[in-house]
Order: C-alpha cells, then sequence, then structure tokens
C-alpha cells in the first residue's frame, strides 16, 4: 500500500510514540487497596445524565426522536402496599454550554471496542491507551457463554455460585430462541497472568484465559423464546447492587405505559408495566426483587477527570451484589400470562 507524505508522517509520527509501563494489576489493586466510596446513583438521575450525554453525541433531534417524553415508575421495594408515584419527564433540547469542549478519540475508541468485543469464549480482554496528560481510557471484557438450548442454561445455572430461578412453566407455542450468559469479576482475575499483550499505535491489548471455575460467577442470564407469529418472551435476571430501604426503585417506561403493584409469592414488591402502544418494544413487563447472598465483584465505572473537557478514565472498584431483579418482557402474552411465568420460577 503506498502512503502519502502526510499519511507517511502521521504513520511515523505514531510508531514513535513511546508508552509508559502500566501495571494494570498493581493499579487495580491500589484502587481497591484504598476503598474507594462508591455512591449509590439515583435511577431518575442516572436516566437524566444518560439522555444528556446522549442529546450531546448524537443530536437533539435524534436523541428527541430515540425517547420523545417518558415516565418513571416509582415504587417501594418492599410490598408494603403502598401507591406507585409517578413522574412524566420530557426532555428539554439541549445545546453544549459554551465554552466546554467534546475531546474524544474516536479512532483509539473504535480500535479497543472492536478488541475487546470479539472475546471468544472463556476469554477477558482488556484494551486501553493514554490521554496526553497522563489519565487512561480503555474498556475490559468477559466473553458471555451462549447457550444452545433450556437444559444447558439449566446446566449453568444450577452450577453457579449464586442462586438464581429459572421458569419452569412456558406458555404453550413458545419454544427456546436464544440464550446468553454474563459473568462477574473477582480479585482472583488479578492473579491470573495475561496470555497476550501487544503494543500497537499507543493502544495495549491484553487477552486472558480464564479458568473454568469462572464459570459459576454468574450475574445475569438473558433467554427469549418465540412464536410462530414472531411474538417474543424474554427472562432476564440479573445480580446488582441494593439501594437503602428508604429509597424506592424507580424504572423508566415510555409515556404511554401504565403500572401498577402485583403480589408475586416469594417476592418483595414486583411493578408490572403495560403499554398498550409497545413504544419500547414490550406489550407488558414483570419487574421483580429478591434478596440474595452478598458477592463482591470488581468493576470499573467512568470517573469524569475533565468537566468542561468531557473526558472520563475507567476506575477500578468493588461492589457487593445482594439483590436479584428479574425482568419479564413480551409482546404477545397477557398480564395473566406473564404473572403464572413469575409465579413459577425456581
Amino acid at each position: 500500500m503506498k502512503y502519502s507524505n502526510d499519511e507517511k508522517r502521521i504513520k511515523q509520527m505514531y510508531e514513535n510514540i513511546q508508552t509508559p509501563n502500566y501495571d494494570i494489576k498493581r493499579n487495580i489493586l491500589n484502587a481497591i487497596e484504598s476503598k474507594p466510596t462508591v455512591h449509590k446513583i439515583n435511577r431518575k438521575a442516572l436516566i437524566a445524565a444518560t439522555l444528556f450525554v446522549v442529546l450531546l453525541f448524537v443530536g437533539t433531534a435524534g436523541a428527541m426522536g430515540m425517547f420523545g417524553s417518558f415516565k418513571v415508575f416509582n415504587f417501594p421495594n418492599e410490598n408494603t402496599q403502598s401507591g406507585i408515584l409517578e413522574q412524566e419527564i420530557i426532555p428539554e433540547p439541549t445545546t453544549i454550554p459554551e465554552g466546554i469542549t467534546i475531546i474524544s478519540n474516536p479512532d483509539e475508541d473504535q480500535a479497543v471496542y472492536e478488541f475487546t468485543n470479539a472475546a471468544k469464549a472463556g476469554e477477558l480482554r482488556a484494551a486501553y491507551y493514554f490521554y496526553e496528560e497522563g489519565s487512561t481510557a480503555g474498556n475490559m471484557i468477559v466473553s458471555p457463554i451462549v447457550v444452545k438450548n433450556y437444559s444447558e442454561m439449566e446446566q449453568y445455572i444450577n452450577d453457579g455460585k449464586v442462586a438464581i430461578p429459572l421458569p419452569k412453566y412456558i406458555p404453550s407455542g413458545y419454544t427456546f430462541s436464544s440464550g446468553s450468559i454474563n459473568l462477574y469479576l473477582t480479585r482472583s482475575i488479578l492473579e491470573i497472568e495475561p496470555s497476550s499483550i501487544v503494543t500497537q499505535n499507543g493502544i495495549t491489548y491484553m487477552t486472558y484465559q480464564l479458568p473454568e471455575s469462572y464459570e459459576k460467577n454468574i450475574v445475569e442470564y438473558n433467554m427469549v423464546y418465540t412464536n410462530n407469529k414472531g411474538e417474543y418472551l424474554r427472562i432476564s435476571p440479573y445480580l446488582n447492587p441494593a439501594f437503602s430501604e428508604q429509597v424506592s426503585s424507580e424504572f423508566g417506561t415510555s409515556d404511554t405505559a401504565i403500572a401498577e403493584n402485583v403480589n408475586i409469592p416469594g417476592y418483595g414488591n414486583s411493578l408490572f408495566i403495560h403499554d398498550n402502544e409497545q413504544t419500547w418494544n414490550y406489550l407488558n413487563q414483570l419487574i421483580l426483587y429478591n434478596k440474595v447472598e452478598p458477592i463482591e465483584t470488581i468493576y470499573f465505572y467512568e470517573k469524569i477527570i475533565d468537566e468542561y473537557v468531557l473526558k472520563v478514565e475507567h476506575v477500578p472498584c468493588v461492589e457487593i451484589l445482594n439483590t436479584i431483579t428479574i425482568k419479564i418482557s413480551t409482546d404477545g402474552l397477557s398480564k395473566r400470562e406473564v404473572i403464572k411465568i413469575a409465579e413459577n420460577l425456581n
């Protein structure tokens, strides 16, 4: 391939970059040992923050087309028979404040994304690069486990460290379509040496081979069933940190949805959402809560390092997961059938 003179100069500049040594294991250990504070984020604030980012990077018109106005349903975790609070949120057109500059490294971010998302079964992939002032950006992904049928899913879940319920009732006419399992990271990952480390154009790429025992670290599974009309049923349990007992749970929905509390034996307060318009691609959705034995995980959150130049870095941190949330979503089944599925989770 022939390069122009400008391309040659750029290529030479990249090849001459000296990447400083970076010990990712030591970095994670230091962050854990310093016991960083993990702030409990209010879900409305999280939705608003996500919307703000979308407005900035997708554009106001595009984001408004994606979301329109939406609601937040606020309901207590415990089955106290309290009513649901409903708040409508209408996104306002947002412009970038004067003096704020958006700095992005699209080429590096795309390379990191493509590498980490190509992780194969049994692999953890990490990639990072440095901003000019020395902070880091990057990503880390454990490849999900893809399952072929219910029996395979059942085997994985039964061998897992945390008891996650499986559906024992599926309505007639629905057959297994797809399934996947996501895993959480623990401190033991710090004892594994990468099987491959490559630095290219200022980006460091690392591949880890996970031990078989990691398949027991199940944090979430997704199963999709479909019928001959193309209608779907999705069952998605996942582990998450509990909010304060005094703080209600909040879920965003489209502005055309309605909701009510329902009582499912063995669970805390449950939220049933109905959207006849199917604005967010479901007709009925049921959200259940329960407590589980606490587990410690390692995760990375995005820390803002410059509020005027929108830069973030991925900071390693410890989080305790002690709650399970189960979502049952469908575009074809009735409320009665959805509740029956929930009543037969085991």
